[in-house]
């Protein structure tokens, strides 16, 4: 009983840290958006959407959620130049207020 339990524990433990859980997920083929997982805004979107169109992008691009932003993470198959577009566009730096503010 014991062993079993400790076993369900250690797959539990294993799947929670090993499997690839990002917020959005972003599928470009051939310049064509073809997928997209999770909650993101409209501007944001259109945006992504015309980099990829006119830099012909094939990859993927996903976004994990952090304590203080978040993370972008870009397939190798995007030329470094256009991975930094992306991450200009992506607003990572949203200012977050932790309670009342004092002038």
């Amino acid at each position: 009983m014991l062993m079993t339990t400790i076993a369900i524990a250690a797959i539990v433990i294993f799947l929670m840290v090993f499997i690839d859980r990002p917020n959005s997920k972003f599928v470009f083929k051939s310049g064509e958006l073809v997928a997209k997982r999770g909650q993101v805004g409209a501007k944001l979107l259109h945006d992504f959407k015309e980099i990829a169109e006119r830099n012909d992008v094939t990859g993927t691009i996903k976004v994990y959620q952090r304590k203080s932003n978040d993370k972008l993470v870009i397939s190798k198959s995007v030329p470094n130049k256009i991975q930094q577009r992306f991450r200009n566009v992506y607003p990572h730096q949203v200012a977050k207020t932790k309670g009342k503010r004092r002038a």
